[in-house]
């Protein structure tokens, strides 16, 4: 017979409370909540979105964009790479000595744009939409619609700008 000891688990403080595994989408999010009025007004000036009958309705979050719908909405790029470096995938093949081809651009064909917010992701399309002229991390505001596949076909978008700049001082008093 196996003798028994009592047993406290003090492993609690080992344990994770919040779980944020992207690396930098804080600071995605961030970003977004301080543009989007300013990409949102960009968006209204470019394509009239707003309220009404005959405005093209701006869309708060990506879960409430609806299929077959022509909308505006935002939220943050997002480049899917499939052939950028990946640690863990450079970690395994070191330790498996395995030869990694060395590579001299990380563009494919297989790169897909995303927009996300704090509610969701979807992914772009269009002939509108150029992915190899955008980056992860970029604020924008999309006009388009959900087709049935769950792809956001863009018609346009806009980015928030450059940001109000302060006034200059008064050059009236002249020092020196």
């Amino acid at each position: 017979k196996r003798k028994e000891i009592p047993y406290t688990d003090t492993s609690a403080r080992f344990s994770l409370k919040k779980r944020d595994f992207g690396q930098y989408s804080h600071i995605y999010m961030h970003r977004l909540n301080r543009m989007r009025p300013w990409v949102k007004q960009r968006s209204n000036d470019l394509w009239g979105g707003g309220r009404g009958s005959d405005k093209i309705p701006m869309v708060d979050n990506i879960l409430r964009v609806k299929s077959q719908e022509k909308c505006i909405v935002t939220g943050t790029l997002y480049k899917d790479m499939p052939l950028k470096p990946n640690v863990l995938l450079e970690y395994a093949k070191d330790r498996a000595i395995l030869p990694v081809p060395v590579r001299h651009s990380f563009v494919s064909d297989g790169d897909a744009l995303i927009l996300e917010d704090e509610t969701g992701r979807m992914r772009l399309s269009g002939d509108s939409i150029n992915q190899d002229d955008l980056v992860t991390g970029i604020p924008v505001g999309v006009l388009g619609t959900l087709n049935p596949l769950g792809i956001f076909e863009v018609e346009a978008y806009c980015e928030a700008g450059l940001p109000p700049q302060p006034d200059l001082p008064s050059s009236s008093t002249s020092t020196g």
